[in-house]
């Protein structure tokens, strides 16, 4: 009984992030599966930013130091 409430809560809460969709027709199997791949796929999409962030803020670096020591040079 706990776990349906508990299956019922993270079916809704995932659906609030994922979109609203018509999951009465397919079976657990095709749930379980569409649900680890959108998960795989926020998980990628998350590494895709920080890897960006990251070259962004070294390259930013990069200039201030670069900055930084042409006015001590000065």
């Amino acid at each position: 009984m706990l776990l349906l409430i508990i299956g019922e809560v993270w079916a809704m809460t995932y659906e609030l992030n994922m979109g609203n969709f018509d999951n009465e027709k397919i079976s657990f199997f095709q749930y379980s599966c569409f649900t680890l791949a959108s998960l795989i796929n926020v998980v990628m999409m998350l590494n895709l930013l920080v890897s960006t962030l990251g070259d962004t803020f070294d390259r930013f670096q990069v200039i201030a130091d670069e900055l930084n020591s042409k006015k001590c040079y000065n």
